[in-house]
């Protein structure tokens, strides 16, 4: 009896399968072939793999779509996926920051309602961006390039008319063109740390600027049209090589309560002979008393900020 059953289990493997297997006293135990099982095995997880990705793939994108938002911060990007052009004028915001992007490509103008833009730190120079798309971002507001290798801005910047915010901090800008004028909504704008001598008489033209940081750079003197920003609060000109103050800056902006003038030839006595000082200096006081009222200021003291060896002695 052993011996046939052998000899039929024999049989059966030959065909390529096992149905059943001899164990001992207990007599047949059902069996599937383990040479099946594993070749369906090794053909199903390549087909898995792929379906997970492209599943992945589509849920991303239908969240771009759904959110507008697309963040890529720090992802290791050398170029601008498809992926991002594929969700065209629903973008509202697209993070892209903190990458190795080899080009800013002319399809970015594709993203028609893009509203929020930040391309930081991913060592772009100039020929690295195709304006000609970027500008053509009507509705942008926010813009930061901040932390590339910028040299110099195209006449084209002046496009941008609903910007509200710029951040071209830490690059290499020698100067900015007359056409920044044009950016009458412009709010705040950031250009330290660069290689500025000059600033644009039209940057007077702002008229929305609330805040300006020129910090950090080689300005020999601001221009006196900086006085027709009305609505700006806060001037950050320190580390330049300023050596006088326009007298009609303190009188114009009449909103400005922050002003550092630090690591400049400016001092204290030369802006008390300014018209508009005593204003001014109402302002900055009531602005440190409530800092102080709200606990945010720091212990080290009321800095005016302009140079001087009794500067905080107040």
């Amino acid at each position: 009896m052993a011996q046939r059953l052998c000899l039929w289990l024999h049989m059966e493997c030959t065909k390529g399968y096992w149905l059943f297997s001899y164990h001992g006293r207990g007599g047949l135990i059902k069996k599937d072939s383990p040479q099946t099982v594993s070749k369906k095995g090794l053909e199903a997880k390549p087909t898995r793999k792929l379906n997970l990705e492209k599943a992945t793939d589509i849920t991303r994108l239908q969240r771009w779509k759904a959110t507008g938002v697309i963040s890529l911060f720090e992802s290791g990007l050398e170029v601008v996926p498809e992926d991002v052009f594929a969700v065209g004028p629903s973008t509202r915001v697209l993070d892209i920051g903190d990458n190795c992007l080899q080009e800013v490509p002319a399809e970015i103008g594709n993203l028609t309602n893009l509203q929020k833009l930040r391309l930081t730190a991913n060592n772009l120079s100039d020929d690295r961006i195709k304006w000609q798309g970027l500008v053509s971002l009507k509705c942008l507001t926010v813009l930061a390039l901040n932390s590339n290798r910028l040299c110099q801005l195209p006449a084209e910047i002046g496009m941008l008319i609903s910007l509200k915010q710029l951040n071209l901090a830490q690059n290499n800008l020698a100067s900015i063109p007359e056409e920044v004028g044009q950016l009458q909504q412009l709010q705040i704008l950031n250009l330290n740390n660069n290689c500025l001598k000059a600033l644009p008489l039209t940057i007077g033209h702002c008229c929305s600027l609330l805040e300006a940081d020129f910090s950090s750079n080689l300005l020999g003197e601001i221009p006196s049209t900086l006085g027709n920003l009305q609505n700006i609060k806060v001037l950050q000109l320190g580390n330049n090589g300023l050596r006088s103050f326009p007298t009609n800056v303190l009188k114009g902006c009449s909103q400005l309560s922050t002003l550092d003038l630090h690591g400049n030839e400016v001092t204290i006595e030369d802006l008390r002979e300014v018209e508009g000082w005593v204003e001014f200096d109402e302002r900055r006081r009531s602005k440190h008393s409530k800092q102080i009222e709200f606990g945010v200021m720091g212990s080290s003291g009321f800095d005016e900020g302009a140079d001087s060896q009794h500067w905080n002695q107040w």
